[in-house]
């Protein structure tokens, strides 16, 4: 997860917890959480998990930006970070990524 799991998940210090958990902790989490849900609701876990991997991907560029922060700051869209993310990977690849976050 490289920076991922540097990364601290800024929102939860604004509340007031102190132990904060990685954005690579969150971001397993969503993983599994997503594909639980979407096995619940009839849905594809594989595809659920695969969205729920590439979800947040962005804050290895920006950090973990708060929504309470978002109003006061100009932030890069998501599209446009995953954009820069995907410039060194094979087209293949970078479609497959590009078409989860927008998705």
């Amino acid at each position: 997860m490289g920076v991922r799991s540097r990364l601290r998940r800024a929102g939860w210090w604004h509340v007031g917890v102190r132990d904060l958990e990685s954005v690579a902790e969150h971001s397993l989490r969503v993983a599994q959480l997503t594909a639980l849900i979407a096995i619940e609701e009839g849905g594809d876990p594989s595809r659920a998990t695969y969205l729920g991997t590439w979800y947040g991907s962005q804050e290895t560029r920006i950090g973990d930006v708060p929504h309470s922060v978002k109003p006061y700051m100009d932030v890069a869209s998501n599209e446009r970070i995953t954009e820069d993310q995907l410039a060194v990977l094979p087209e293949s690849a970078a479609k497959s990524i590009r078409e989860a976050v927008t998705e």
